[in-house]
């Protein structure tokens, strides 16, 4: 009884919309601001009687009398209402869709912080369900943030991009990714964040098997500001001089580091992945210690009391599709 009441009142509210915009003799213009509160409470009313598809043609009408009363920033949100709607019934590309028309009209409507927010808000919906449409839409965010000037927002979209990769396993595209966000961190004078996205290229391009363009990318920030004197030089050359000389144990046990393990859980499960080709365990733990740098001795006994980042009988493989 109550959805049919619902429903009665959502048909009051459409056929009081369409009055609005009428027109006749003695009323020129149509009245699209009323026409839109009814589409909208017309919305409501089937939302709540669980007609999905009807209260989403209802918000798509309020957005459409919106946009006609020069009103885009309301017109944007019933579009995002709308989006929400199809989420529910999992309609994938309808939600990417009614985002990206609420994206568009917030930058028309001179928002871009507003539109940025809006594709970032369904990139993140679309993460698990379609990855490579969630990278779409935060690539069209970056371009939003781009014409403003907004370069820490960019880097934040690229960093959420290049996780995506990775856990899809496209490794020479979150290289690139991945590049361009050292680039942009270094450029703000974020020493930190610098350092910790080159740690995160080398990890990509062992994955990779490319040595060379690990070696390349340490070679190349020690050009950094406080890159050569800091934790990470030290840590990344120890770990690829042991990757160059197959040494398994000594690898691991650098990688076993805080500086590895308490990254991103992506790039923690990355890590956890590499393998040395051809490598061998030829020294005790305790004895591949010695091979990192004194400064790094402190970080290697705060990780005692919990387990090796890779166990010698742990075969998993980075595999999170």
């Amino acid at each position: 009884m109550a959805d049919a009441r619902r429903i009665s009142e959502a048909k009051e509210h459409i056929a009081a919309a369409e009055k609005s915009l009428k027109t006749s003799f003695f009323k020129w213009k149509p009245d699209f601001g009323s026409a839109a509160h009814e589409y909208e409470q017309a919305a409501i009313c089937l939302k709540n009687a669980k007609q999905p598809l009807e209260a989403k043609r209802a918000y798509i009408n309020a957005a459409g009398a919106h946009r006609n009363n020069d009103a885009l920033f309301h017109a944007a949100k019933q579009y995002e209402h709308a989006a929400f709607i199809m989420r529910d019934l999992k309609d994938w590309g309808e939600v990417m869709g009614l985002f990206e028309k609420a994206a568009s009209l917030y930058t028309e409507h001179g928002t871009p912080d507003t539109a940025a927010i809006c594709l970032e808000k369904a990139a993140k919906m679309m993460e698990t369900v379609n990855p490579r449409m969630s990278l779409e839409l935060y690539q069209k965010a970056c371009d939003v943030v781009e014409l403003e000037d907004r370069p820490r927002q960019i880097v934040d979209f690229l960093g959420k991009s290049a996780r995506i990769l990775i856990k899809i396993q496209d490794y020479d595209e979150a290289s690139k990714i991945l590049s361009r966000e050292r680039d942009l961190r270094r450029d703000l004078g974020d020493i930190d964040a610098t350092n910790r996205t080159v740690s995160a290229l080398v990890l990509v391009h062992l994955k990779r098997g490319d040595y060379v363009a690990a070696d390349k990318i340490c070679n190349m920030a020690m050009g950094f500001e406080g890159y050569a004197e800091s934790d990470v030089a030290s840590a990344l050359a120890c770990l690829l001089d042991a990757y160059d000389k197959q040494d398994e144990d000594t690898f691991h046990q650098i990688l076993n580091l805080p500086l590895f393990k308490y990254m991103d859980n992506v790039y923690v499960i990355l890590a956890k992945s590499l393998r040395v080709p051809g490598g061998s365990r030829p020294k005790p733990k305790k004895a591949a210690a010695a091979a990192v740098p004194a400064g790094e001795m402190g970080l290697v006994g705060g990780a005692e009391g919990g387990d090796d980042l890779v166990d010698e009988d742990d075969d998993e493989e980075f595999d999170l599709k």
